[in-house]
């Protein structure tokens, strides 16, 4: 399940799956899309969880590139294909270790 909002670089965004973001995507076809000013991140809910789950990682890698140097579609996706095999192939808990949820 994917995450009803999160914080990237200090900003909040809102994660949004449903049947309001699912026509506005399919008629662009989309599977996603981040709104910088609403600060909302659009999901398609008619995909499986994992392709959501990943369609979100490509999304915040969007955010990043937008409050940087902005990559273009193709790097994003390399990126996010790269990265998503790696972080359901192995442990990452080296990365993270044990930390206690904010709330």
């Amino acid at each position: 399940m994917v995450p009803e909002k999160l914080t990237v670089l200090g900003r909040t965004y809102k994660v949004l799956v449903g049947p309001e973001t699912d026509e506005k995507l399919k008629k662009r076809q989309l599977l996603g899309e981040v709104h910088h000013i609403g600060s909302e991140i659009w999901l398609r809910s008619d995909i499986d969880e994992d392709l959501q789950k990943e369609t979100l990682l490509h999304e915040i890698l969007h955010i990043i590139s937008f409050r940087g140097v902005e990559l273009k579609e193709d790097v994003i996706t390399v990126l996010t294909t790269g990265l998503w095999d790696f972080f359901k192939q192995n442990d990452c808990s080296w990365i993270f270790g044990k930390r206690k949820r904010r709330k």
